[in-house]
């Protein structure tokens, strides 16, 4: 049962939908729950965002062996069982609280039931379905409710080559009840960081949302121990002046290819640490979602996720989509796309024990 690689899975056909997927971008969001408020906010928000861009929706829940399965002296079939049919009711429970007013037009939704290390078999899972979307909790049944997300959402984030939507837990509601008024993407000036703007305008242009452009100017620093002089200080307002008219320049370049998207833009120059500014800036700008590349201009394609981008992942209260400008071959080549083993015994998910 531990082995990642041994596991059976249950499976249901989608339930019938009216809505058809007008083809191009994310197709098809795989939501992972594990029976928790936490996830559960995850999903409907997975809906949300599967709707607006005619993706269709697989929910997956992975059920772990206990840390003290391996101790015991034979295993517990009947438990087992009983866990997995408890499981798989709370799936078909959860698909009929997301389903909405039966006037509404039903989201194409297929159940799976995995065992398993939980990250291996959503990675699995989310190549043998090719979904290009995974929607995960920021904490989980034994995460923590703050700070950095949940082991298993962690390595799913390091080691997937689809995008990825990280959801915070919230207040209870219903799929219908989640809205995306403001849609708040991160660009840096590159080509690279402009990778996540088509997916934001969709998004933005399916439910009429606000779609907000935010470009973080990192203030001039002067480095050394003896006291600066006034030539230094010139030329530092200098080169702050010049970097704030790039980056004014770059803005109204972008406004102006936007002009004709037929939503509504607006963007937004910041001169501050960009670190600093991913902690209080979306909620300060009312964004409902903030969507990011994996990569900016000073990215490193040997690492699967950005500097930038790692600290959204632990400091950005609201969801965060991330599109991953890599393929699959070069994440797995990453320094970190592979999870170390550990050899201690797993408590929840709180770190990694995956196998490759």
């Amino acid at each position: 049962m531990s082995d990642p690689e041994s596991q059976s899975s249950y499976e249901l056909q989608p339930q019938a939908s009216a809505r058809s997927s007008p083809g191009g971008g994310l197709q098809h969001a795989l939501v992972c729950v594990d029976g928790s408020h936490e996830s559960e906010c995850a999903l409907y928000f997975g809906l949300a965002v599967a709707d607006a861009l005619g993706a269709r929706v697989t929910c997956l829940r992975c059920l772990e062996p206990s840390p003290l399965s391996s101790q015991l002296p034979g295993p517990d079939a009947l438990g087992w069982e009983l866990a997995r049919a408890q499981a798989w009711r709370s799936l078909e429970e959860l698909r009929q609280r997301a389903a909405g007013p039966a006037d509404a037009p039903a989201i194409e939704v297929e159940l799976r039931l995995e065992e398993g290390h939980a990250a291996s078999r959503i990675l699995a899972v989310a190549r043998g379905v090719s979904a290009d979307l995974i929607v995960l909790g920021r904490h989980g049944e034994h995460g923590r409710r703050s700070g950095a997300p949940s082991g298993t959402a962690a390595e799913v984030l390091e080691r997937t080559w689809t995008a990825s939507l990280l959801v915070p837990c919230g207040p209870r509601r219903d799929s219908g009840q989640v809205a995306l008024g403001r849609i708040l993407v991160l660009l840096d000036g590159s080509q690279r960081a402009e990778y996540a703007l088509e997916t934001a305008l969709r998004l933005a242009v399916a439910v009429s949302a606000e779609l907000v452009v935010l470009h973080v100017l990192p203030p001039v620093e002067l480095v050394g121990t003896a006291a600066v002089s006034a030539d230094a200080l010139e030329l530092a307002e200098r080169l702050r002046a010049r970097n704030r008219l790039a980056a004014e320049d770059y803005l109204e370049r972008l406004r102006a290819r936007l002009a004709g998207a037929q939503v509504a833009v607006r963007t937004v120059l910041r001169e501050e640490m960009l670190f600093e500014s991913l902690h209080d800036l979306p909620l300060e700008l009312k964004a409902d979602l903030a969507v990011m590349c994996a990569h900016g201009a000073s990215g490193s394609s040997r690492r699967a996720l950005g500097g930038v981008v790692r600290h959204a992942i632990r400091y950005c209260q609201i969801p965060l989509l991330i599109l991953q400008d890599l393929t699959a071959r070069q994440v797995e080549q990453c320094d970190d796309g592979a999870a170390h083993e550990t050899g201690g015994p797993r408590a929840g998910n709180v770190h990694f024990q995956a196998t490759r």
